[in-house]
């Protein structure tokens, strides 16, 4: 079986890192693997492909960006002409570069919904060649200005209404989808986002001072600046701890964060450290928190923590309650409530014991719901793939 499998390299985040799972997990029957990389000449390094199955995976990269003014007088047009005439343009690239590769499966790994310019030629392109086509979608649905013309909505119902499968991480991804889209029910899957985290950490009960990591990238809606405040509270209530924000994004938005924290004078307490390998972000963890205000689809961040047995705090919003019980709601809090988060971290500063409980709690509750194996298999079913090798 010959699967493509495309992925804009100029992501970076969750979206990247489930593609590397999924290439991880491939059953035996996937013969022959072509990885489409939308982004600009060497954007693929960014995928970091394993020795393990990087043999069977052939790399395509496709500059669909590759000259940043045409890609800006791309985007102008897509918000000022009718959507579908601008990307049918669009698919047309991607129309004789497909039906030369003949695959038997196209899985379109999409990190935003209804996704960029470059996701929906691809659906498009796909649909005219008639080849079988998934949607891989990690994000809510962030409805567009084009997307308020009725042909434009059109356009995407018969981009939604070819797909084979659409697969998304949560409850709360689907829930998002409006009702003028008429999804198909019957072809909406949820698969879990999974972890495969290869090294182990413990808890440091008497770490001085407590180190509380916050992974995400920076923008708006991941909430960093609710931390900031939480942790001004608790240098005010004579908390000794530190903060290690990891990530990049948006510099504009991390100017801002630096310029609050200058503000809150929490020079000593705070460091942004950029992006980092997972050993760095973990290793030294004693707590993680993501506190996200808006679109959150998932939070695989808490997943790999939760396998590594560190307690965690997030905010209540989008699929992240999915991933707790009921009874566990003592790991959220209400979203841009920095009062709250402050305390909650109080309390496992200034309690040994409750953190040695939520570290064992967060480890059984990975092994006994979020399991890598049963999660590869169910992504695997969810996209038309079978079973996973186990």
């Amino acid at each position: 079986m010959h699967l493509v499998i495309a992925v804009e390299t100029t992501v970076k985040g969750g979206v990247i890192e489930m593609t590397r799972r999924l290439l991880e997990g491939l059953p035996s029957f996937v013969s022959k693997v072509t990885l489409i990389c939308i982004g600009p000449p060497g954007s693929a390094e960014n995928l970091l492909l394993n020795a393990n199955f990087a043999d069977k995976v052939k790399i395509a990269e496709h500059s669909f960006y590759s000259n940043p003014r045409v890609s800006f007088i791309q985007r102008i047009m897509a918000f000022l002409l009718e959507y579908p005439f601008v990307n049918r343009l669009r698919s047309n690239r991607f129309h004789s570069f497909l039906r030369q590769l003949e695959p038997d499966l196209f899985v379109i790994v999409n990190g935003g919904f209804p996704g960029s310019p470059a996701i929906l030629a691809l659906a498009d392109a796909s649909r005219l060649l008639g080849v079988r086509y998934c949607l891989w979608v990690h994000s809510l649905f962030s409805e567009h200005s084009f997307f308020r013309w009725s042909k434009s909505k059109a356009y995407l119902r018969s981009l939604m209404r070819h797909a084979e499968t659409m697969v998304v991480p949560s409850n709360a991804v689907s829930d998002s989808f409006p009702k003028w889209l008429l999804m198909d029910d019957t072809k909406l899957r949820v698969a879990e986002n999974f972890t495969r985290m290869n090294f182990e950490t413990q808890i440091r009960e008497s770490q001085t001072p407590f180190h509380v990591v916050c992974p995400a990238a920076y923008f708006p809606n991941k909430g960093q600046e609710v931390l900031l405040r939480a942790a001004a509270s608790l240098r005010d209530a004579g908390v000794n701890f530190r903060v290690s924000f990891y990530g990049d994004g948006d510099a504009s938005e991390l100017k801002r964060l630096r310029k609050i924290s200058r503000n809150l004078r929490l020079s000593v307490q705070v460091t942004f450290a950029g992006f980092a390998p997972k050993e760095e972000v973990f290793s030294t963890a004693s707590l993680i928190v993501l506190p996200s205000v808006s679109q959150e689809a998932y939070g695989l961040t808490l997943i790999e923590a939760m396998s590594l047995g560190i307690p965690v705090l997030a905010s209540r919003v989008g699929g992240i309650p999915e991933l707790f019980r009921p009874s566990e709601s003592r790991a959220l809090f209400s979203p841009g409530n920095s009062s709250e988060l402050a305390e909650k971290i109080w309390n496992l500063v200034n309690n040994p014991e409750l953190l040695r409980i939520e570290s064992q709690r967060m480890r059984a509750l990975f092994t006994e719901r979020h399991h890598k194996a049963s999660a590869t298999e169910n992504l695997l079913i969810a996209l038309g793939l079978g079973h996973a090798p186990y």
